[in-house]
């Protein structure tokens, strides 16, 4: 059974949002991201399915989102706070480490990962809302419940999931160190995502003979984007994602 919120909540959950002030936020911002059992990062490298997680208490994302939603959090309100925070503490990390910050300042060149990176981009999406479409019109007779349901709810899942982390995976900017893990780490989300909607596939495939050249195509154009991201990312399914892997 998966670890759920308790009623008995402490530090940044008894304080309504909305009524604090920013220092009020970013401490207790603070006090959840230090607190004993969180683990740093481990959102970064997630699938953003928190109802099969088991560590979201261990999560400080998950653990402020259940927070706004247990108190009925008007999410606009929420998260300008919440940016506006986050805008002060990185500037203050920033001015800790000697970087100076010019709003004025050129972005970055416009960076070209490449005509496969670009592909990759276009196809996972594709994929996604592609499958999309087919579940909201999709709805046979005795999917309602049992393995079949599951396998359905895993394809939905990820099949955004796919694009989203492979577009975060793909750099946008010239590379460097700082954003290498991030980039590899996404990948491999999105690798993992892949391997689970293929084998939801199957299920399927099995399920709805009727289906099976279009469940095929989809599985030839997962398999496409599977080769792809390990090709560009060849070193993605060794990378130790934090908690997850360890």
């Amino acid at each position: 059974m998966h670890e759920t919120f308790s009623g008995n909540i402490k530090g940044f959950y008894y304080i309504n949002l909305l009524s604090m002030k920013k220092e009020e936020y970013r401490q207790a911002l603070h006090e959840t991201i230090t607190r004993e059992g969180v683990i740093s990062g481990i959102y970064n490298y997630c699938d953003r399915w928190c109802e099969q997680c088991d560590f979201t208490k261990k999560c400080a994302l998950a653990i402020r989102e259940e927070f706004m939603k247990e108190n009925n959090t008007d999410l606009s309100e929420g998260l300008k706070l919440i940016f506006e925070v986050t805008n002060d503490m990185l500037m203050a990390e920033m001015k800790r480490l000697g970087i100076e910050f010019d709003p004025d300042a050129e972005l970055p060149g416009e960076y070209d990962p490449g005509e496969l990176c670009c592909e990759l981009k276009q196809r996972s999406f594709g994929y996604g809302l592609n499958i999309m479409q087919w579940l909201k019109n999709f709805n046979p007779p005795g999917a309602a419940g049992g393995p079949v349901s599951d396998a359905l709810d895993v394809v939905g899942h990820y099949s955004l999931t796919i694009g989203a982390k492979t577009a975060r995976a793909i750099p946008y900017i010239e590379p460097n160190e700082f954003l290498e893990d991030d980039n590899i780490g996404s990948a491999k989300v999105a690798l993992l995502s892949i391997d689970k909607s293929l084998k939801a596939w199957i299920l399927l495939f099995e399920a709805f003979p009727c289906y099976e050249l279009k469940i095929l195509g989809w599985m030839k154009e997962l398999s496409w984007l599977r080769d792809s991201l390990e090709s560009v990312f060849p070193n993605a399914r060794s990378f130790a994602r934090p908690g997850f892997d360890e």
